[in-house]
């Protein structure tokens, strides 16, 4: 910006240089003309400077709002990030809410198949029980049979 400025003041400066030169040498028309001229670079060179000014302020603008559009990138990169560690997490957590269900599923597998030989043992067992009842029976009506049937002498005491 400031090589703009001094180049516009060079060349003004120029033109005023060489409109006072012409005025010393020439005739008054000549010199009217070169004064007419003067005054015109003079209102270019007032535009010039207003519209530097303009778009100094309008580059001094687009400068802040670069600036808040610049944060508001940062802000959204990070929540970005933030975002694809989250979805990371989640799919950790789906992964291991899978193998869950396959291990519930396993089990439930398991304890129906031991349930089923709990009832089979339990079934087994009272089958053995209403044996063991039948055989204690049939020992008991031997004894009974056999003590009645048997006499065991006494042994004779010296």
């Amino acid at each position: 910006m400031a090589r703009l400025k001094k180049k516009i003041t060079i060349v003004f400066l120029a033109i005023l240089l060489c409109s006072l030169l012409s005025l010393t040498s020439c005739k008054d028309a000549e010199k009217e003309k070169a004064v007419a001229e003067a005054a015109t670079a003079k209102t270019e060179l007032t535009k010039v400077k207003a519209d530097l000014a303009g778009t100094t302020s309008e580059r001094d603008n687009l400068k802040s709002e670069l600036a808040a559009v610049t944060e508001a990138r940062d802000k959204l990169q990070v929540t970005a990030g933030q975002a694809d560690s989250v979805k990371g997490q989640i799919a950790e957590l789906i992964k291991e809410r899978d193998t869950a269900v396959a291990k519930v599923a396993d089990s439930e597998s398991i304890v129906g198949k031991l349930k089923s030989q709990l009832q089979e043992q339990a079934q087994k067992v009272a089958g053995l029980e209403g044996q063991n009842k039948k055989l204690q029976g049939m020992i008991d009506e031997l004894k009974k049979k056999l003590s009645d049937e048997v006499k065991v002498p006494s042994t004779p005491t010296p």
